[in-house]
């Protein structure tokens, strides 16, 4: 797979100034540019890049390539620069989003829903144990470029399109995603220094059937009654620091019914040799161990591009966080 970031400080192949990120104005607008195709030779993709307009200025927000097939966002890249941390109350758009599906994500994001749509897949006993609307064991939207990950209103309500998302389990979403995405705006927040992001999402995941089958998990189908709207097994975050020319990679198991490494494995769940214990300052306050709320494992660079087959950066050397 070829990625479209090509360069650092690069979204969409377009150069992106860090300090572009620290403007406030109240007159701005959004739009989202489109593009076909972002992977050679999968042209079942776009490649959208959201901007905001102000102040007779264009900047570039944030990148996405967007897998048309499991409609969900494959990759996605943004500069990491201001720390606020912050909720936001805006409700997501569908702008961009397929049309040809047999239900809309206002729909499939529901639990009730899930229940019902699980029941198919899995069987009536085995959707029952598995989706439950009272602890977070149903599928939340997840976004693939984060919300608190920008200081101010504008830019975090431009982050909260449906393509921006993809399934994941609630318990881990507001879990250990939440927890490792306040450890990555720490660092950047303790150093002083901008982070390069590279997101992006791997496979489906599955759950056992009545049958005793992994079955795949899909939120909805399309209009020619294809499973579609892909629970992602796998969600992956590259955090690069071009001050120190160093970078990490975490792995995020976007399933909370894994009980062990062995699973992960069996699952094929597993894409690197963890090296987590080289750096736990990135895990302070936390349990990375955790299933339950989403096990994180640690990659270096060079054997994740390697083994994913993706290309962002040269080598670089393992971006370590003190406690």
């Amino acid at each position: 797979m070829v990625s479209i970031f090509s360069l650092v400080h690069t979204i969409g192949g377009i150069p992106v100034d860090p300090r572009s990120f620290t403007f406030q104005s109240r007159r701005s607008t959004m739009s989202i540019d489109e593009q076909i195709g972002c992977f050679a030779p999968n042209e079942k993709s776009l490649k959208y890049i959201i901007r905001i307009h102000s102040d007779h200025r264009d900047w570039i927000l944030y990148s996405l390539c967007y897998d048309k097939n499991l409609n969900i966002p494959a990759q996605s890249s943004h500069i990491l620069s201001s720390v606020q941390e912050r909720t936001i109350s805006t409700p997501y758009s569908s702008e961009k989003f397929s049309n040809n599906l047999l239900t809309t994500p206002y729909e499939f994001y529901q639990c009730r829903y899930q229940l019902e749509n699980f029941k198919s897949t899995l069987g009536f006993n085995q959707a029952r144990k598995f989706i439950n609307c009272n602890n977070g064991h149903f599928f939340a939207p997840g976004n693939l470029v984060p919300v608190s990950d920008f200081p101010f209103e504008q830019q975090r309500t431009a982050t909260q399109y449906f393509i921006n998302t993809f399934p994941q389990w609630k318990i881990i979403r507001d879990g250990n995603m939440k927890n490792l995405e306040r450890s990555i705006r720490k660092y950047v927040k303790d150093s002083g220094n901008p982070l390069t992001v590279f997101g992006g999402t791997l496979g489906v995941t599955s759950l056992p059937s009545s049958a005793g089958r992994e079955e795949l998990l899909f939120m909805t189908r399309n209009t020619t009654n294809n499973p579609t709207v892909a629970a992602p097994k796998l969600v992956w975050k590259v955090i690069y620091d071009s001050h120190v020319f160093e970078s990490i990679v975490f792995v995020i198991v976007n399933n909370p019914y894994r009980t062990n490494v062995v699973e992960l494995f069996k699952n094929r769940e597993v894409v690197c040799n963890c090296v987590c214990h080289e750096t736990e300052g990135w895990f302070d306050g936390w349990d990375r161990l955790d299933f339950t709320k989403g096990y994180v494992y640690c990659c270096t660079w060079e054997e994740f591009h390697q083994t994913v087959g993706i290309d962002y950066l040269a080598n670089t050397k393992l971006l370590r966080k003190k406690s």
